[in-house]
């Protein structure tokens, strides 16, 4: 199943002990499919028919109940947000609470209850926790303790798309295991199934991670907002206040993710090397890099990160935006 849907991770999959650890940690960039292998091990490791590393028989009783989401010794954490998109709820009220973007430490506190109970079905217990970045601080501190001494047969498997961000002392903690990158061909190969004519450029613009390509392939309004905001962005006499008009329909990361892509690309062919990422644009980008010193684009560069940390919470979304372009770079 695995192999099927996924061939590259196999690649990571081979590098995984098959007898697991107390505390896994699955680490990479977005968009590899950290998730899914984790799921395929606790699959795996709570099958009880003939499993093998990463991939549970798919018929016995404990496969079954894992596939219904009803396995009564598996936990999944995951932020509030990303649980209620992936069961499709509606848009929140204006007198709704916000879901939150953080794993809270009520979850991490079932997962001890759990963790002093015995197993439901007399094997292992697995939770995944996903990504282990969003875990609130009181979170993180809570599930600490747990593997400061964990419980026998029970197993952590944590993915992470920015583990610096974890505690030292929660990755002291972990065996760590990379998730290995498909190569350029072979992710073009699996993209071009799913994307058709879009997948060379949403490959490049999911910075050649292939389930965010997939998912970029897919979202017409994504394409839609970045042609109109690439157009104004690269005219010769591109306005800021109209830059961020057409930005602010772009989801904060995305847009920030973007930008850094822009600054690479002038870079790049400043030096006179291929565009890497926005390549609908590379003779406007090669114009555009004999105009902007390397050192104002490197400065413009800390102004587009000093935008993401800040570009959920701020008092104006609109006047960060227009900060932010009215600090490009001057030709």
């Amino acid at each position: 199943m695995l192999r099927l849907e996924l061939p590259w991770l196999q690649a990571t999959l081979d590098r995984v002990p098959s007898a697991l650890p107390a505390a896994l940690l699955l680490s990479g960039q977005k968009g590899l499919g950290k998730g899914a292998l984790a799921l395929a091990l606790a699959q795996s490791r709570l099958c009880e028919g003939k499993a093998t590393p990463g991939a549970g028989c798919g018929t016995c009783p404990s496969c079954h109940l894992f596939v219904s989401g009803n396995h009564p010794d598996f936990r999944l954490l995951r932020p509030e947000a990303q649980t209620d998109e992936a069961q499709g709820e509606d848009e929140p009220t204006a007198t709704a609470k916000k879901p939150s973007l953080y794993i809270r430490i009520e979850a991490v506190r079932a997962v001890s209850e759990l963790a002093g109970m015995t197993s439901h079905r007399g094997g292992a217990r697995v939770v995944v926790i996903a990504p282990a970045e969003s875990l609130y601080p009181s979170a993180a501190n809570a599930l600490l303790k747990i593997l400061e001494e964990p419980p026998p047969l029970m197993h952590f498997l944590l993915v992470s798309h920015e583990p610096h961000r974890l505690p030292k002392t929660i990755l002291s903690r972990c065996l760590r295991v990379a998730v290995v990158a498909p190569t350029l061909g072979s992710a073009r190969d699996w993209l071009q199934e799913r994307a058709g004519e879009r997948s060379e450029l949403a490959l490049a613009m999911g910075a050649y991670a292939p389930l965010s390509a997939a998912d970029l392939a897919q979202n017409d309004e994504y394409w839609i907002s970045r042609r109109a905001f690439m157009d104004e962005f690269w005219r010769e006499d591109g306005d800021p206040m109209t830059m961020a008009q057409y930005a602010e329909p772009l989801e904060p990361a995305a847009l920030a993710s973007m930008l850094q892509m822009c600054c690479h690309d002038i870079l790049t062919a400043r030096h006179g090397i291929q565009v890497r990422y926005h390549r609908d644009y590379a003779a406007k980008i090669r114009k555009r890099s004999l105009l902007w010193a390397p050192q104002a684009v490197a400065k413009w560069h800390d102004e587009i990160l000093r935008f993401a940390r800040s570009a959920y919470h701020p008092l104006n979304r609109r006047l960060a935006l227009e900060a932010l372009f009215a600090a490009l770079p001057v030709a």
